[in-house]
């Protein structure tokens, strides 16, 4: 019990608390049965393919509109910093 899964594929590896902290020091996955473990490394591959594709939009996005990427950073505090439009609203 709790142990890896046999072969998992390399990102898998990259996150599973049971190989990156053995001793359970950060996540404390002892207390978790194997499901659970494995659907927990499942939700943190999906959190990195999530960011990777964000940063593969951000930097297209950059590329596209010819800004370095603190041009970007700027121009993200700046939307953030506008009040909210009412949904549907113009």
């Amino acid at each position: 019990m709790n142990a890896p899964p046999a072969e998992p594929d390399a990102t898998h590896r990259m996150i599973d608390p049971r190989v990156l902290d053995p001793r359970g020091d950060v996540v404390d996955y002892l207390a978790m049965n194997d499901a659970e473990v494995t659907q927990v490394v499942r939700v943190l591959a999906a959190m990195r393919r999530w960011r990777e594709a964000e940063e593969q939009m951000s930097l297209h996005s950059r590329n596209h509109m010819k800004l370095n990427e603190t041009d970007m950073k700027a121009a993200h505090l700046f939307l953030q910093s506008l009040p909210p439009r009412p949904a549907g609203g113009r």
